[in-house]
């Protein structure tokens, strides 16, 4: 856990230290855990920011 990230929903792999691909899936585990939904693998290639990661899971939430 990082706290000198100030995230914004532009903020991207590219704009902090040490998120990369693997790091992606850390991400997606804890979001999948946390949310209690499942993030297709096909959609994982779609996520270019953190917007698009709410975007998903608030597009998930509304399923339930």
């Amino acid at each position: 856990m990082r706290d000198d990230i100030i995230l914004s929903s532009e903020t991207s792999a590219k704009d902090v230290d040490g998120w990369d691909s693997f790091k992606m899936v850390e991400i997606i585990l804890a979001v999948e855990e946390r949310f209690s939904i499942r993030v297709p693998s096909k959609a994982l290639d779609d996520i270019e920011n953190v917007g698009m990661l709410v975007q998903l899971i608030q597009q998930d939430s509304t399923r339930v």
